[in-house]
Protein backbone atom coordinates (compact mmCIF):
# COMPACT_ATOMS: atom_id res chain seq x y z
CA UNK A 1 0.00 0.00 0.00
CA UNK A 2 1.01 3.35 -0.48
CA UNK A 3 0.96 4.69 2.96
CA UNK A 4 -0.60 4.13 6.28
CA UNK A 5 -2.28 7.03 8.19
CA UNK A 6 -3.76 7.47 11.52
CA UNK A 7 -6.84 9.24 12.06
CA UNK A 8 -6.11 10.26 15.81
CA UNK A 9 -3.02 9.57 17.78
CA UNK A 10 -0.81 11.20 20.32
CA UNK A 11 3.15 11.14 19.24
CA UNK A 12 4.11 14.03 21.07
CA UNK A 13 1.76 13.49 24.00
CA UNK A 14 5.12 11.37 26.31
CA UNK A 15 8.23 13.45 24.99
CA UNK A 16 6.12 16.92 25.24
CA UNK A 17 5.62 16.01 28.98
CA UNK A 18 8.81 14.84 29.74
CA UNK A 19 10.48 18.08 29.18
CA UNK A 20 11.58 20.28 31.55
CA UNK A 21 11.63 17.19 33.84
CA UNK A 22 13.30 13.90 32.06
CA UNK A 23 15.79 13.34 29.45
CA UNK A 24 17.50 10.38 27.84
CA UNK A 25 20.17 9.02 28.95
CA UNK A 26 23.11 10.95 26.59
CA UNK A 27 21.42 14.40 28.20
CA UNK A 28 19.52 15.49 25.69
CA UNK A 29 15.49 16.11 25.48
CA UNK A 30 13.59 13.46 24.20
CA UNK A 31 11.64 14.29 20.52
CA UNK A 32 8.70 12.75 18.82
CA UNK A 33 11.35 10.60 16.78
CA UNK A 34 12.59 8.87 20.05
CA UNK A 35 10.99 5.88 21.63
CA UNK A 36 10.48 7.50 25.28
CA UNK A 37 10.71 4.41 27.51
CA UNK A 38 7.76 3.25 30.29
CA UNK A 39 8.65 4.60 33.90
CA UNK A 40 10.87 1.09 35.20
CA UNK A 41 11.40 2.18 38.51
CA UNK A 42 7.66 0.53 39.27
CA UNK A 43 8.84 -2.54 37.43
CA UNK A 44 10.43 -3.47 40.37
CA UNK A 45 7.36 -3.33 42.58
CA UNK A 46 5.56 -6.30 41.00
CA UNK A 47 3.06 -6.80 43.75
CA UNK A 48 2.25 -3.42 43.37
CA UNK A 49 2.43 -3.55 39.36
CA UNK A 50 0.90 -6.85 39.48
CA UNK A 51 -2.47 -5.36 41.13
CA UNK A 52 -2.73 -1.80 39.44
CA UNK A 53 -2.12 -3.66 35.97
CA UNK A 54 -5.30 -5.83 36.98
CA UNK A 55 -7.25 -3.54 37.60
CA UNK A 56 -6.40 -0.75 35.25
CA UNK A 57 -5.90 -3.02 32.70
CA UNK A 58 -2.61 -3.18 30.41
CA UNK A 59 -2.22 0.60 28.89
CA UNK A 60 0.68 0.51 26.61
CA UNK A 61 3.28 2.40 28.77
CA UNK A 62 6.05 2.72 26.21
CA UNK A 63 5.42 5.52 23.38
CA UNK A 64 3.66 3.40 20.27
CA UNK A 65 3.81 6.60 17.89
CA UNK A 66 7.59 8.01 17.83
CA UNK A 67 8.64 8.37 14.17
CA UNK A 68 11.55 6.35 14.28
CA UNK A 69 9.86 3.65 14.07
CA UNK A 70 6.43 4.92 11.92
CA UNK A 71 8.83 6.52 9.19
CA UNK A 72 10.40 2.87 8.72
CA UNK A 73 7.14 0.76 8.32
CA UNK A 74 5.36 3.36 6.12
CA UNK A 75 2.86 4.59 8.40
CA UNK A 76 3.54 8.55 7.43
CA UNK A 77 0.12 10.34 7.73
CA UNK A 78 -0.60 11.57 11.67
CA UNK A 79 -3.25 13.17 12.66
CA UNK A 80 -1.56 14.49 16.01
CA UNK A 81 -3.68 15.25 18.59
CA UNK A 82 -2.69 18.46 21.23
CA UNK A 83 -4.00 17.20 24.38
CA UNK A 84 -3.78 18.93 27.92
CA UNK A 85 -3.55 16.12 30.79
CA UNK A 86 -6.97 16.68 32.36
CA UNK A 87 -6.69 16.93 36.19
CA UNK A 88 -9.64 15.10 36.94
CA UNK A 89 -7.16 11.98 36.41
CA UNK A 90 -5.53 12.41 39.99
CA UNK A 91 -8.66 14.20 41.55
CA UNK A 92 -9.13 11.21 43.48
CA UNK A 93 -10.48 10.50 46.95
CA UNK A 94 -7.09 8.00 48.43
CA UNK A 95 -9.47 6.81 51.33
CA UNK A 96 -11.88 5.44 48.76
CA UNK A 97 -8.46 4.74 46.56
CA UNK A 98 -6.90 2.84 49.62
CA UNK A 99 -9.96 1.29 50.31
CA UNK A 100 -10.00 -0.49 47.32
CA UNK A 101 -6.85 -1.74 47.84
CA UNK A 102 -6.15 -2.52 51.30
CA UNK A 103 -5.91 -5.75 51.58
CA UNK A 104 -2.79 -6.10 49.73
CA UNK A 105 -0.87 -2.52 49.67
CA UNK A 106 0.69 -1.22 53.09
CA UNK A 107 2.49 1.64 51.04
CA UNK A 108 -0.24 2.46 48.25
CA UNK A 109 -0.77 5.90 49.81
CA UNK A 110 3.14 6.36 49.24
CA UNK A 111 3.35 5.40 46.06
CA UNK A 112 0.28 7.28 43.98
CA UNK A 113 3.11 9.22 42.31
CA UNK A 114 4.81 6.23 41.19
CA UNK A 115 1.61 4.52 40.48
CA UNK A 116 0.70 7.90 38.15
CA UNK A 117 3.89 7.97 36.55
CA UNK A 118 3.77 4.33 35.39
CA UNK A 119 -0.17 4.52 33.75
CA UNK A 120 0.25 7.26 32.10
CA UNK A 121 3.93 7.86 30.81
CA UNK A 122 3.95 11.58 32.37
CA UNK A 123 7.33 12.31 34.78
CA UNK A 124 6.86 11.21 38.54
CA UNK A 125 7.67 15.09 39.48
CA UNK A 126 4.87 16.15 36.96
CA UNK A 127 2.40 14.04 38.35
CA UNK A 128 3.75 15.56 41.95
CA UNK A 129 3.42 19.08 40.51
CA UNK A 130 -0.48 18.46 39.59
CA UNK A 131 -1.33 16.51 42.54
CA UNK A 132 0.44 19.35 44.88
CA UNK A 133 -1.84 21.89 42.19
CA UNK A 134 -4.88 20.12 43.06
CA UNK A 135 -4.15 20.19 47.07
CA UNK A 136 -3.73 23.44 46.38
CA UNK A 137 -6.98 24.35 44.55
CA UNK A 138 -4.17 26.46 42.32
CA UNK A 139 -5.48 28.31 39.10
CA UNK A 140 -4.66 26.49 35.46
CA UNK A 141 -4.19 28.09 32.52
CA UNK A 142 -5.46 24.80 30.28
CA UNK A 143 -4.96 26.59 27.33
CA UNK A 144 -1.69 28.67 27.95
CA UNK A 145 0.18 26.23 30.25
CA UNK A 146 -0.65 23.03 27.98
CA UNK A 147 -2.64 23.32 24.93
CA UNK A 148 -0.45 25.95 23.69
CA UNK A 149 2.56 24.96 24.93
CA UNK A 150 2.20 21.51 23.46
CA UNK A 151 1.32 23.23 19.86
CA UNK A 152 4.40 25.02 19.92
CA UNK A 153 6.87 21.74 20.67
CA UNK A 154 5.00 20.36 17.92
CA UNK A 155 6.13 23.25 15.64
CA UNK A 156 9.69 23.43 16.90
CA UNK A 157 9.41 19.40 16.21
CA UNK A 158 9.66 20.21 12.50
CA UNK A 159 13.23 21.53 13.25
CA UNK A 160 14.24 17.84 14.17
CA UNK A 161 15.39 14.82 11.71
CA UNK A 162 14.71 11.09 12.21
CA UNK A 163 17.67 8.59 12.44
CA UNK A 164 17.69 8.92 8.45
CA UNK A 165 17.37 12.02 8.32
CA UNK A 166 13.62 11.50 7.70
CA UNK A 167 11.95 14.87 8.09
CA UNK A 168 7.96 16.24 10.07
CA UNK A 169 6.26 18.74 8.83
CA UNK A 170 2.93 20.35 10.09
CA UNK A 171 0.88 20.41 6.46
CA UNK A 172 -1.92 23.41 6.22
CA UNK A 173 -3.74 22.00 3.61
CA UNK A 174 -4.56 19.37 1.24
CA UNK A 175 -1.85 20.47 -1.35
CA UNK A 176 0.99 20.92 1.27
CA UNK A 177 -0.10 17.40 2.17
CA UNK A 178 0.49 15.30 -0.93
CA UNK A 179 3.88 17.32 -1.01
CA UNK A 180 4.64 15.23 2.33
CA UNK A 181 2.79 12.31 1.13
CA UNK A 182 4.72 11.59 -1.95
CA UNK A 183 8.28 12.24 0.01
CA UNK A 184 8.89 8.17 1.05
CA UNK A 185 11.59 10.16 3.63
CA UNK A 186 9.09 12.61 4.94
CA UNK A 187 5.77 12.55 7.43
CA UNK A 188 3.09 14.79 7.36
CA UNK A 189 1.52 15.80 10.65
CA UNK A 190 -2.05 17.87 10.95
CA UNK A 191 -3.07 19.18 14.07
CA UNK A 192 -5.77 18.48 16.14
CA UNK A 193 -6.88 18.97 19.49
CA UNK A 194 -8.34 16.70 21.90
CA UNK A 195 -11.09 17.80 24.68
CA UNK A 196 -13.08 21.37 24.80
CA UNK A 197 -11.03 21.73 28.55
CA UNK A 198 -7.90 22.54 26.37
CA UNK A 199 -9.86 25.73 25.44
CA UNK A 200 -10.38 26.86 29.58
CA UNK A 201 -8.93 28.79 32.24
CA UNK A 202 -9.38 27.78 35.02
CA UNK A 203 -9.03 30.14 38.43
CA UNK A 204 -9.04 27.21 40.35
CA UNK A 205 -8.33 24.14 39.33
CA UNK A 206 -11.01 22.56 41.27
CA UNK A 207 -13.81 24.74 38.96
CA UNK A 208 -14.09 21.71 36.43
CA UNK A 209 -15.92 19.78 39.51
CA UNK A 210 -18.55 22.11 39.16
CA UNK A 211 -21.27 22.42 36.00
CA UNK A 212 -21.61 25.71 34.17
CA UNK A 213 -24.75 26.60 35.18
CA UNK A 214 -23.87 26.07 38.64
CA UNK A 215 -21.70 28.36 38.70
CA UNK A 216 -22.04 32.28 39.50
CA UNK A 217 -23.10 34.57 36.91
CA UNK A 218 -19.02 36.38 37.59
CA UNK A 219 -17.79 32.89 37.28
CA UNK A 220 -19.95 31.94 33.79
CA UNK A 221 -18.99 35.51 32.17
CA UNK A 222 -15.12 34.66 32.95
CA UNK A 223 -15.35 31.04 32.16
CA UNK A 224 -17.46 31.99 28.14
CA UNK A 225 -15.17 34.89 27.62
CA UNK A 226 -11.49 32.77 27.99
CA UNK A 227 -12.90 29.96 25.79
CA UNK A 228 -14.28 32.80 22.94
CA UNK A 229 -10.69 34.09 23.27
CA UNK A 230 -8.98 30.81 23.13
CA UNK A 231 -10.97 29.65 20.09
CA UNK A 232 -9.65 32.92 18.64
CA UNK A 233 -6.02 31.74 19.85
CA UNK A 234 -6.23 28.20 17.76
CA UNK A 235 -7.19 29.85 15.14
CA UNK A 236 -4.98 32.61 15.00
CA UNK A 237 -7.54 35.42 14.66
CA UNK A 238 -8.08 38.47 16.94
CA UNK A 239 -4.58 39.71 17.74
CA UNK A 240 -4.15 37.77 20.85
CA UNK A 241 -1.15 36.71 22.46
CA UNK A 242 -0.17 33.06 22.37
CA UNK A 243 -2.18 32.34 19.48
CA UNK A 244 -1.16 29.36 16.84
CA UNK A 245 -0.38 30.45 13.18
CA UNK A 246 -2.87 30.67 11.26
CA UNK A 247 -2.32 27.98 8.78
CA UNK A 248 -1.86 25.66 12.11
CA UNK A 249 -5.81 25.65 12.65
CA UNK A 250 -6.61 22.25 14.13
CA UNK A 251 -8.25 20.90 11.72
CA UNK A 252 -11.07 18.84 14.10
CA UNK A 253 -11.60 19.52 17.66
CA UNK A 254 -12.78 16.56 19.96
CA UNK A 255 -15.54 18.64 21.79
CA UNK A 256 -15.34 16.05 24.98
CA UNK A 257 -13.24 14.10 26.67
CA UNK A 258 -13.52 12.34 30.45
CA UNK A 259 -14.44 15.28 32.38
CA UNK A 260 -16.57 18.22 32.77
CA UNK A 261 -15.39 20.99 30.06
CA UNK A 262 -18.18 23.62 30.21
CA UNK A 263 -19.12 22.89 26.65
CA UNK A 264 -20.73 19.35 26.25
CA UNK A 265 -21.75 16.38 28.29
CA UNK A 266 -19.75 13.29 28.18
CA UNK A 267 -20.26 9.65 27.84
CA UNK A 268 -19.02 7.51 30.73
CA UNK A 269 -15.55 5.73 30.06
CA UNK A 270 -14.60 4.07 33.54
CA UNK A 271 -16.34 0.74 34.53
CA UNK A 272 -15.74 -1.73 36.98
CA UNK A 273 -13.57 -0.70 39.97
CA UNK A 274 -11.77 2.46 38.14
CA UNK A 275 -15.17 4.23 37.77
CA UNK A 276 -15.28 4.17 41.54
CA UNK A 277 -11.96 5.38 42.04
CA UNK A 278 -12.20 8.39 39.30
CA UNK A 279 -15.57 10.63 39.49
CA UNK A 280 -16.87 11.39 36.17
CA UNK A 281 -19.97 12.96 37.05
CA UNK A 282 -20.00 16.43 36.45
CA UNK A 283 -21.72 16.77 33.15
CA UNK A 284 -21.85 13.38 32.93
CA UNK A 285 -24.87 12.36 29.96
CA UNK A 286 -25.57 16.16 29.70
CA UNK A 287 -26.21 17.73 26.46
CA UNK A 288 -24.43 20.59 25.62
CA UNK A 289 -24.36 23.69 27.22
CA UNK A 290 -25.32 27.33 25.75
CA UNK A 291 -21.27 28.23 26.23
CA UNK A 292 -20.83 25.14 23.85
CA UNK A 293 -23.49 25.19 21.46
CA UNK A 294 -21.89 29.34 20.88
CA UNK A 295 -18.33 27.83 20.75
CA UNK A 296 -19.12 25.17 18.11
CA UNK A 297 -20.78 28.12 15.94
CA UNK A 298 -17.28 29.98 16.36
CA UNK A 299 -15.48 26.67 15.78
CA UNK A 300 -17.37 26.06 12.39
CA UNK A 301 -17.36 30.08 10.99
CA UNK A 302 -14.95 30.32 8.34
CA UNK A 303 -14.03 33.71 6.53
CA UNK A 304 -12.04 33.93 3.60
CA UNK A 305 -11.53 37.93 3.94
CA UNK A 306 -10.05 37.92 7.40
CA UNK A 307 -8.10 34.42 7.64
CA UNK A 308 -10.59 32.38 9.89
CA UNK A 309 -10.57 28.59 9.07
CA UNK A 310 -13.19 26.28 10.02
CA UNK A 311 -12.50 23.57 13.42
CA UNK A 312 -14.36 20.50 12.36
CA UNK A 313 -15.95 18.72 15.68
CA UNK A 314 -15.15 15.02 16.60
CA UNK A 315 -18.28 13.89 18.80
CA UNK A 316 -16.16 11.10 20.49
CA UNK A 317 -16.21 11.17 24.17
CA UNK A 318 -19.56 12.91 23.61
CA UNK A 319 -22.90 11.90 25.66
CA UNK A 320 -25.77 10.04 23.29
CA UNK A 321 -27.66 13.33 24.33
CA UNK A 322 -24.86 16.22 22.84
CA UNK A 323 -24.05 13.65 20.24
CA UNK A 324 -27.88 14.29 18.66
CA UNK A 325 -27.97 17.99 19.57
CA UNK A 326 -24.58 18.29 17.21
CA UNK A 327 -26.35 16.15 14.36
CA UNK A 328 -29.08 18.57 14.52
CA UNK A 329 -27.00 21.47 14.23
CA UNK A 330 -24.72 19.56 11.36
CA UNK A 331 -28.62 18.85 9.45
CA UNK A 332 -29.30 22.58 9.42
CA UNK A 333 -26.34 23.39 8.01
CA UNK A 334 -26.21 21.38 5.50
CA UNK A 335 -29.48 21.86 4.43
CA UNK A 336 -28.81 25.34 4.33
CA UNK A 337 -25.83 24.32 1.53
CA UNK A 338 -23.23 24.55 4.32
CA UNK A 339 -21.64 20.82 4.34
CA UNK A 340 -20.42 20.03 7.55
CA UNK A 341 -19.29 16.18 7.75
CA UNK A 342 -19.39 14.57 10.92
CA UNK A 343 -16.32 13.05 12.15
CA UNK A 344 -15.58 10.08 14.76
CA UNK A 345 -11.76 9.77 15.33
CA UNK A 346 -11.03 7.00 17.50
CA UNK A 347 -13.52 4.44 19.33
CA UNK A 348 -15.89 1.55 18.58
CA UNK A 349 -19.20 0.79 17.69
CA UNK A 350 -21.93 -0.66 20.08
CA UNK A 351 -23.92 -2.55 17.98
CA UNK A 352 -27.17 -1.38 19.36
CA UNK A 353 -29.88 1.27 18.59
CA UNK A 354 -30.08 4.16 19.93
CA UNK A 355 -33.16 2.77 21.89
CA UNK A 356 -31.32 0.27 23.91
CA UNK A 357 -29.80 3.16 26.24
CA UNK A 358 -32.04 4.18 29.10
CA UNK A 359 -30.25 7.49 30.24
CA UNK A 360 -27.13 5.80 31.64
CA UNK A 361 -24.83 3.01 31.31
CA UNK A 362 -24.99 -0.47 33.22
CA UNK A 363 -23.40 -3.39 34.16
CA UNK A 364 -25.40 -5.24 31.40
CA UNK A 365 -23.55 -2.94 28.62
CA UNK A 366 -20.83 -5.24 28.50
CA UNK A 367 -22.28 -8.38 27.84
CA UNK A 368 -21.96 -10.01 24.53
CA UNK A 369 -19.23 -9.38 21.77
CA UNK A 370 -19.14 -5.90 21.71
CA UNK A 371 -19.29 -3.34 24.33
CA UNK A 372 -22.57 -1.62 24.10
CA UNK A 373 -21.78 1.35 26.45
CA UNK A 374 -23.05 4.20 24.63
CA UNK A 375 -19.29 6.20 24.02
CA UNK A 376 -19.33 4.12 21.09
CA UNK A 377 -21.77 4.06 18.39
CA UNK A 378 -24.82 3.25 18.02
CA UNK A 379 -26.42 2.36 14.63
CA UNK A 380 -28.15 5.51 13.97
CA UNK A 381 -24.89 7.30 14.87
CA UNK A 382 -23.24 5.58 12.00
CA UNK A 383 -25.98 6.25 9.51
CA UNK A 384 -25.25 10.35 11.14
CA UNK A 385 -21.99 10.30 10.04
CA UNK A 386 -22.87 8.66 6.81
CA UNK A 387 -25.46 11.01 5.74
CA UNK A 388 -22.68 14.11 6.62
CA UNK A 389 -20.02 12.60 4.44
CA UNK A 390 -17.99 11.93 7.63
CA UNK A 391 -15.67 9.86 8.83
CA UNK A 392 -14.94 6.77 11.22
CA UNK A 393 -11.82 6.10 13.08
CA UNK A 394 -11.72 2.43 14.54
CA UNK A 395 -9.11 1.93 17.53
CA UNK A 396 -7.52 -1.70 17.82
CA UNK A 397 -8.30 -0.66 21.71
CA UNK A 398 -8.91 -3.59 24.20
CA UNK A 399 -10.88 -1.09 26.68
CA UNK A 400 -13.26 -0.25 24.48
CA UNK A 401 -13.72 -2.57 21.65
CA UNK A 402 -14.73 -5.52 23.18
CA UNK A 403 -17.64 -6.78 25.15
CA UNK A 404 -17.12 -9.69 27.68
CA UNK A 405 -17.42 -12.43 25.14
CA UNK A 406 -14.89 -11.30 23.73
CA UNK A 407 -12.47 -10.71 26.56
CA UNK A 408 -12.98 -13.96 28.17
CA UNK A 409 -11.82 -14.85 24.73
CA UNK A 410 -8.81 -12.76 24.65
CA UNK A 411 -8.01 -13.26 28.00
CA UNK A 412 -8.17 -17.23 27.80
CA UNK A 413 -5.54 -16.94 24.51
CA UNK A 414 -3.12 -14.94 26.63
CA UNK A 415 -3.38 -17.00 29.87
CA UNK A 416 -2.55 -20.02 27.45
CA UNK A 417 0.28 -18.11 25.50
CA UNK A 418 1.87 -17.07 29.15
CA UNK A 419 1.58 -20.82 30.61
CA UNK A 420 2.22 -22.98 27.10
CA UNK A 421 5.58 -23.43 25.81
CA UNK A 422 4.62 -25.79 23.46
CA UNK A 423 2.48 -24.65 20.41
CA UNK A 424 3.84 -21.51 20.52
CA UNK A 425 3.03 -19.97 17.61
CA UNK A 426 -0.59 -21.65 16.59
CA UNK A 427 -1.81 -19.82 19.48
CA UNK A 428 -0.29 -16.42 18.69
CA UNK A 429 -1.68 -17.16 15.48
CA UNK A 430 -5.07 -17.81 17.14
CA UNK A 431 -5.06 -14.64 19.17
CA UNK A 432 -4.29 -12.51 15.98
CA UNK A 433 -7.49 -13.96 14.15
CA UNK A 434 -9.34 -13.08 17.14
CA UNK A 435 -8.15 -9.70 17.49
CA UNK A 436 -8.89 -9.30 13.77
CA UNK A 437 -12.14 -10.74 13.94
CA UNK A 438 -13.03 -8.39 15.94
CA UNK A 439 -11.75 -5.68 14.27
CA UNK A 440 -13.49 -6.45 11.40
CA UNK A 441 -16.80 -6.74 12.22
CA UNK A 442 -16.64 -3.24 13.77
CA UNK A 443 -16.14 -2.28 10.22
CA UNK A 444 -18.94 -4.48 8.72
CA UNK A 445 -21.15 -3.41 11.73
CA UNK A 446 -20.53 -0.19 9.95
CA UNK A 447 -21.11 -1.36 6.54
CA UNK A 448 -24.33 -3.68 7.52
CA UNK A 449 -25.50 -0.53 9.06
CA UNK A 450 -25.40 1.99 5.49
CA UNK A 451 -26.48 -0.96 3.63
CA UNK A 452 -24.57 0.47 0.42
CA UNK A 453 -21.20 0.21 -1.19
CA UNK A 454 -20.75 3.82 -0.57
CA UNK A 455 -20.13 3.10 3.20
CA UNK A 456 -16.60 1.68 2.68
CA UNK A 457 -15.67 5.27 1.67
CA UNK A 458 -15.96 6.28 5.29
CA UNK A 459 -14.30 3.75 7.83
CA UNK A 460 -10.59 4.44 8.43
CA UNK A 461 -7.89 3.23 11.59
CA UNK A 462 -8.23 5.95 14.47
CA UNK A 463 -5.91 4.41 16.98
CA UNK A 464 -5.39 6.25 19.60
CA UNK A 465 -2.27 5.19 20.52
CA UNK A 466 -0.12 7.11 23.17
CA UNK A 467 -3.57 8.25 24.62
CA UNK A 468 -3.37 5.78 27.73
CA UNK A 469 -4.73 2.96 26.44
CA UNK A 470 -5.03 -0.81 26.15
CA UNK A 471 -3.92 -1.76 22.52
CA UNK A 472 -4.70 -5.27 21.18
CA UNK A 473 -1.68 -7.31 22.54
CA UNK A 474 -0.82 -8.47 19.02
CA UNK A 475 -0.88 -4.77 17.28
CA UNK A 476 0.55 -2.62 20.48
CA UNK A 477 2.64 -0.64 18.26
CA UNK A 478 1.44 1.94 14.95
CA UNK A 479 4.20 -0.45 13.38
CA UNK A 480 2.37 -2.89 13.87
CA UNK A 481 -0.73 -1.44 11.95
CA UNK A 482 0.81 -3.58 8.90
CA UNK A 483 0.53 -6.96 10.23
CA UNK A 484 -3.19 -5.96 11.24
CA UNK A 485 -3.83 -4.81 7.38
CA UNK A 486 -2.04 -8.16 6.32
CA UNK A 487 -4.34 -10.20 8.69
CA UNK A 488 -7.44 -8.18 7.10
CA UNK A 489 -6.70 -8.94 3.96
CA UNK A 490 -6.06 -12.67 4.99
CA UNK A 491 -8.82 -13.00 6.39
CA UNK A 492 -11.45 -11.21 3.64
CA UNK A 493 -9.86 -13.68 1.08
CA UNK A 494 -10.91 -16.83 2.56
CA UNK A 495 -13.57 -15.82 5.04
CA UNK A 496 -15.42 -17.84 7.68
CA UNK A 497 -18.12 -15.95 9.61
CA UNK A 498 -18.30 -12.66 11.60
CA UNK A 499 -20.65 -11.59 15.08
CA UNK A 500 -22.24 -8.18 14.34
CA UNK A 501 -25.82 -6.75 15.80
CA UNK A 502 -29.59 -6.23 13.86
CA UNK A 503 -31.50 -3.95 15.91
CA UNK A 504 -29.48 -4.77 19.39
CA UNK A 505 -29.73 -8.14 18.70
CA UNK A 506 -26.57 -10.64 18.06
CA UNK A 507 -26.42 -11.92 13.96
CA UNK A 508 -23.54 -13.86 12.62
CA UNK A 509 -22.58 -13.02 8.78
CA UNK A 510 -21.31 -16.27 7.14
CA UNK A 511 -19.03 -16.38 4.50
CA UNK A 512 -21.20 -15.57 1.47
CA UNK A 513 -22.65 -12.55 3.12
CA UNK A 514 -19.86 -11.51 3.76
CA UNK A 515 -18.60 -11.66 0.03
CA UNK A 516 -22.00 -9.83 -0.93
CA UNK A 517 -21.17 -6.71 1.61
CA UNK A 518 -17.30 -6.43 0.57
CA UNK A 519 -19.72 -5.13 -2.82
CA UNK A 520 -17.48 -6.63 -5.20
CA UNK A 521 -14.05 -4.89 -3.55
CA UNK A 522 -10.75 -7.03 -3.42
CA UNK A 523 -9.28 -7.64 0.16
CA UNK A 524 -6.02 -5.33 -1.19
CA UNK A 525 -8.82 -2.60 -2.19
CA UNK A 526 -10.45 -2.93 1.06
CA UNK A 527 -7.10 -2.48 3.28
CA UNK A 528 -6.11 0.41 1.09
CA UNK A 529 -9.29 1.86 1.94
CA UNK A 530 -8.67 1.63 5.92
CA UNK A 531 -4.87 2.63 5.76
CA UNK A 532 -5.09 5.71 3.45
CA UNK A 533 -7.22 5.92 0.90
CA UNK A 534 -10.95 6.74 2.72
CA UNK A 535 -8.87 9.51 4.65
CA UNK A 536 -6.90 11.13 1.44
CA UNK A 537 -10.25 11.56 0.28
CA UNK A 538 -11.66 13.27 3.01
CA UNK A 539 -8.90 15.46 3.10
CA UNK A 540 -9.25 16.11 -0.66
CA UNK A 541 -12.52 17.70 0.25
CA UNK A 542 -12.60 19.08 3.55
CA UNK A 543 -8.25 20.03 3.77
CA UNK A 544 -8.61 22.51 1.10
CA UNK A 545 -8.06 26.48 1.52
CA UNK A 546 -11.25 26.53 -0.63
CA UNK A 547 -13.62 24.88 1.87
CA UNK A 548 -12.16 25.68 5.39
CA UNK A 549 -11.94 29.42 4.28
CA UNK A 550 -15.25 29.47 2.29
Amino acid sequence: MKYIADLHCHPSFKPYNKKGYEKKPNGQPYTIWDYVPEFEDFNRKKVIKGIIQEVLGGTEKGSQTNLNLLVNNNVRSLFCVIHPIERGWFNIDEDKLLLKFAECLWDFKTNLNTIGAWFTGVPINKIKSIRKELADKSPLNYYLDETYAEYKFLRKSQKVKGAGGETFKLVSNYEEYLEVINDPDAVAGIITIEGGHALNNLQKVTDFEIEYQDHSSEKQNFIREEIYDNIERIKGIGGHDHSFKPKHTPFFLTLAHFYNNFLSGHAKSYTGIVAGIFDQKAAMYDGITPVGTEAIKKLLKRDRESGERRVLIDVKHMSLKARKQYYQIVKGLNESGDQVPIIFSHGAVAGYNWSAFQGEDGSDDNIGYFSHMSINLYHEDIVEIFNSDGLIGLAPHEGRMPGNDAKKEFKELARQIRWRNNNQQALLRQQRDAYVRLYLANIFQVIFSIGRKEAWDHVCIGSDYDGIMDPFDRYPQADDFNILLGDIMLFLKNPTSLRIYEGSYPKTLDANEIREMMYGYTPRQIADKIAFENIDLFLSKYFTDSYRLG
